[in-house]
């Protein structure tokens, strides 16, 4: 999955809301967020989240279920093989330039 932020539409209607979070996390968010704020920084990370569950629903419904159902494990070692791929591809890409 695309690790870039789902930003939700700037049209989108706002409501205020206040929740708490422990000093430790509330600290790591404000430097996570930076310039653009705590709340485009939350927002982003939860439209992100159902994101991924609304693939994860799609592809139930096209039968990615029991063996076929994207796991944890499966997408670590998705992950780890694309990885070996990138190093591959940077280290030949490396030995052509020299």
């Amino acid at each position: 999955m695309n690790s870039e932020p789902v930003d939700p539409p700037e049209t989108t209607e706002r409501r205020v809301k206040s929740y708490s979070l422990p000093t430790e996390l509330a600290e790591y968010v404000e430097r996570k967020a930076g310039r653009r704020g705590a709340s485009a920084y939350i927002s982003n990370l939860i439209a992100a989240d159902r994101h991924r569950d609304l693939v994860r629903q799609e592809l139930a419904e096209f039968g990615y279920t029991g063996d076929l159902a994207i796991t944890d494990e499966g997408r670590a070692r998705a992950r780890r093989r694309l990885d070996r791929h990138a190093a591959s591809k940077a280290a030949r890409s490396g030995r052509q330039a020299a």
